[in-house]
């Protein structure tokens, strides 16, 4: 068997090897031509080229072959199996791979989403592995955000925040303030989800703080309104006066654009309202969270009207 190796060029970043994708680079050819045509003079078919992707290769394209056929219990067992496998990745197959999970995974916390995402978890795990080794920043970039959000539906919050860590890491050398701020409030978003309200605080503060610098007034209304659910949890007594002061200037932004996320002002409100014990005002509140969030494909409906419920239900417990 004989082994032909491209010579490496140049990267394009610090730390990586070469600019072409190795899938392209690396051959492997075996010396398998039949006996009979070498000895009698006939036609040979050359070596057999096999090249040390070609397994993955074959599996990536089952993978998209299913996703494209609707067959998503084959294409995400394919997955899990690749995922499981020792088949060696290349730039590209881990490209496009996270272009798969990008079009497969919810890109918002708390999707209405009946698929086991929990089989995707080897392959995202395979290809950001890839990618870190990689050193290459677009690599990392392009794979960050469909990777993290796997993590977050599978609940493994902090693989989800190290990836974030990196994808950060790139927009502050890139000086990019509005990605930074986006960046650093989904980072807050993974401790909220755990209900760690101490911990995401301080952060949504800060992407609060820098949307504002980049002069997006609709995200800093989102980040004051997370950083509202969370200080209502840590102490309530204390902070609903302030809470109340700013929540007419955050709702006229989800106002404005008829945004379903009004649903966390009214949230935020039934809240207040169950503390000072007017539980009927804050159903109805709750009623509207659940109305505004009914098409968003995401669990919020469900989320909301539990709540609702168990208010129902301390209101009838006190009625009797």
């Amino acid at each position: 068997m004989a082994v032909y190796f491209d010579e490496p060029e140049p990267g394009r970043h610090a730390g990586v090897i070469r600019q072409s994708d190795p899938e392209d680079d690396l051959q492997i050819f075996s010396d398998d031509e039949p006996l009979d045509p070498i000895l009698y003079g006939k036609h040979c078919q050359g070596p057999t080229r096999a090249g040390i992707f070609q397994d993955a290769r074959e599996s990536v394209d089952r993978i998209k072959r299913f996703y494209i056929e609707g067959k998503m219990p084959d294409m995400l067992q394919e997955a899990f199996d690749l995922g499981n496998s020792d088949f060696p990745l290349s730039e590209r197959l881990s490209l496009e791979l996270a272009a798969i999970l990008k079009e497969i995974v919810p890109d918002y916390p708390n999707p209405a989403n009946h698929v086991d995402l929990s089989l995707l978890v080897p392959m995202a795990d395979r290809v950001w592995n890839f990618a870190l080794s990689s050193g290459d920043p677009d690599l990392q970039d392009k794979a960050g955000s469909p990777i993290y959000r796997c993590y977050e539906h599978n609940r493994q919050f902090d693989s989800a925040r190290r990836v974030l860590e990196k994808l950060l890491e790139i927009a502050r050398r890139e000086t990019n303030g509005l990605s930074e701020a986006v960046l650093i409030n989904n980072y807050a978003f993974e401790y909220l989800l755990e209900e760690r309200w101490q911990d995401a605080v301080s952060i949504f503060e800060e992407a609060a703080n820098q949307f504002k610098e980049s002069g997006d007034s609709f995200e800093w209304a989102n980040a004051r309104a997370n950083y509202w659910i969370c200080r209502l949890e840590i102490d309530r007594q204390a902070c609903i006066g302030a809470c109340e002061k700013e929540l007419p200037k955050i709702e006229k932004f989800f106002a404005e654009r008829c945004d379903w996320r009004l649903r966390k002002m009214l949230v935020i409100r039934a809240r207040i309202e169950e503390y000072r014990g007017r539980l009927n005002s804050a159903v109805k509140l709750l009623q509207k969270a659940v109305k505004a969030a009914r098409d968003t494909n995401t669990c919020y409906p469900e989320i909301d009207g539990a709540y609702m419920q168990r208010l129902i239900e301390n209101m009838a417990t006190f009625v009797d």
